[in-house]
């Protein structure tokens, strides 16, 4: 069996790049695989030296001389996911949905190329013919999130697909009731299983964790969609029954959320938010990461950012942002 496999790819900074990179060795195991990428060079060498990354304008001509007995397009909320649309509507295959509402990135990559007329075309493809209206509303500003939020604009990807594939069940239901006739798969989310795991107190000491938190976690990509907003507030409510929880933001930041600000105008609010030794200035990209003990303020080597205070300090606040890859080399 030979798939051709649209994906993302590190040096793309994504979770489904991530994903991918998890998968693919063990798929390799069942089946061959040609992978089809955006027009840069993947600097993962696990893929390049067992398989074939292609250039996605490549892959009509691929056709011509390999059968592929199935296309599986990764699906996500993100501009980097632009090049698959073409192909989805015009080489159906199987759409693997990693997000269910696709209208932000969507709307992104269509208005940012001035092709608003697409955008009107699909939106009326998706929701009939107030499609024409929600586009004009979102396009002047008018109540611009929750138009987004209200209308995931997936309907052309899923009814285009031969099958979805889902990572959890209710989002199983929301497929097979936006697109009935689209055969829809649940498929646990895989996570490499590790065989060293540590105690909880010894963690807490690798990552400079104080050990009498109670730790919320937030992980993953800090951008405006995963509302850090919200989060810090209800935080915020969280601590005034209970101060001795601290909030750990963990994840690669998008440069246009200022996370730190947000952090610093919760403060003025409430004097139980501290962000340490928080210091704007010191690097471009505000990440202060609590695990680093040797970081200099504004160094650009394995941390970003103003050093963190060590745990037995750190306790005394609620509040710390992470740098995640310099995490999972400390936990190893």
């Amino acid at each position: 069996m030979k798939i051709a496999f649209f994906a993302v790819l590190s040096p793309i900074r994504s979770g489904v790049a991530d994903y991918c990179e998890n998968l693919l060795p063990e798929l390799k195991r069942l089946m061959d695989i040609d992978i089809f990428i955006d027009d840069y060079d993947p600097d993962e060498k696990r893929m390049t030296s067992q398989f074939g990354v292609f250039n996605y304008l490549r892959f009509e001509d691929r056709l011509a001389t390999e059968r592929y007995d199935a296309i599986v397009y990764q699906m996500g909320n993100d501009v980097h996911h632009r090049f698959m649309y073409h192909y989805i509507f015009n080489f159906p295959g199987i759409v693997v949905l990693h997000d269910f509402n696709l209208h932000p990135s969507r709307a992104s990559m269509l208005r940012a190329t001035g092709d608003e007329a697409t955008y009107v075309h699909e939106l009326e493809e998706c929701v009939g013919p107030k499609g024409a209206e929600v586009a004009r509303l979102v396009m002047a500003g008018d109540e611009f999130n929750a138009l987004l939020d209200t209308f995931p604009m997936n309907e052309r990807v899923l009814r285009s697909s031969l099958a979805a594939i889902v990572h959890n069940p209710y989002v199983k239901r929301m497929v097979e009731r936006t697109a009935s006739d689209t055969p829809a798969y649940l498929v646990n989310m895989g996570i490499p299983v590790r065989t060293n795991i540590l105690k909880k107190a010894q963690a807490r000491r690798k990552l400079n964790l104080p050990l009498g938190k109670f730790i919320v976690l937030q992980p993953g990509f800090v951008g405006e969609h995963r509302k850090p907003d919200v989060a810090l507030d209800g935080f915020k409510q969280l601590i005034k029954k209970h101060p001795n929880a601290l909030l750990v933001i963990i994840g690669d930041p998008d440069r246009r959320v200022d996370i730190a600000g947000m952090i610093s105008s919760q403060a003025k609010v409430s004097k139980d938010l501290k962000l340490k030794n928080h210091n704007p200035s010191a690097a471009a990209n505000p990440i202060h990461n609590p695990f680093a003990e040797n970081a200099r303020p504004g160094s650009h080597g394995s941390s970003i950012g103003p050093k963190m205070a060590p745990a037995k300090k750190l306790a005394s606040n609620n509040i710390a942002l992470a740098n995640p890859s310099l995490a999972a080399r400390e936990i190893e």
